[in-house]
Order: structure tokens, then sequence, then C-alpha cells
């Protein structure tokens, strides 16, 4: 795992850290169900939906630090995981993946097109959140233990 300590502000350190994590959470997890759960209850598929919503929320942060505007109004985590974890419940996994993958795609779009002074502004604020909602989120989430759902 990356050195937490450092985050990087650079854009092409940051799209490599996330190319290399989501590489391994791949790996990692290419064999897992989506209905393959947790010891709290989330399955697979929940946590995929998790970090495409975040991922999809960080987009949108940075493009609004991008356009010198305020940033998003702050969620608390745990109500907004909750909101996810609520919405991808009764949603198809075929769903789910196709949505975690347009996030993906939009945040990473949204590293590559920010300007440089986004990553680094408000003690390096953008380079922040994309870390932590990128790379940083799937090496949290690797550790993970999943079991098949009991019937």
């Amino acid at each position: 795992m990356p050195d937490d300590a450092v985050i990087p502000t650079d854009r092409e350190t940051l799209l490599q850290r996330e190319h290399a994590a989501l590489a391994r959470w791949r790996a990692t997890t290419a064999d897992t169900s989506p209905d393959a759960v947790r010891e709290d209850g989330w399955t697979f598929k929940d946590v995929v939906a998790h970090i495409g919503a975040w991922q999809r929320r960080t987009a949108a942060r940075l493009r609004a630090l991008d356009l010198g505007e305020p940033d998003l109004a702050p969620v608390e985590a745990d109500e907004f995981n909750a909101h996810v974890l609520e919405e991808s419940r009764g949603r198809p996994w075929a769903e789910v993946e196709r949505e975690a993958e347009d996030a993906r795609a939009d945040f990473v779009a949204a590293i590559e097109t920010v300007r440089a002074e986004t990553l680094t502004a408000n003690d390096a604020l953008g380079a922040w959140i994309a870390a932590h909602n990128g790379h940083l989120h799937y090496e949290e989430h690797l550790v993970d233990e999943w079991r098949a759902r009991e019937a």
C-alpha cells in the first residue's frame, strides 16, 4: 500500500496509483460473487456501489474546485454510506457494476482534466480527496473478507 502519510499532489502519480490500486482490486476480487458478504452484512455489490458513489462525488468536488466554486456541502460519511447501501440493495448487480465503472471513468477524467493548481490549492485538498476516494479507498477494502451468503 502506498504511504498514506504522503499524498501525491501531481496528476501523473495520482493516476499511476489509481490504476495500480484498481488492478490490485480487480485481481483480488475477480472471483468474488456480488452476493458474497462481509461480517458486517455488506455484500461485495454494496461495496462496489459504495466506492463508485464516493468516486462520483469526488469527481463533482474536483470540478467545482477547479471552477473556483465553493467545495460541495459536506456530507456525514456514515449517512452517505447508509444511503448508498440502501440504494444498492434493491438493484441488480449488472446495473451497480456499470454505474461504478461509469463513476470511476468520470473520476479519472476529473483528475486528468482539472488544473494542477486544483490538486495543490487549499493544503492539497484536491489531491487528498482524489487519493482517499481513489487508490486509498480500494486499498482500504482489499482487506475485506468475503464469504458465501448463507441460505
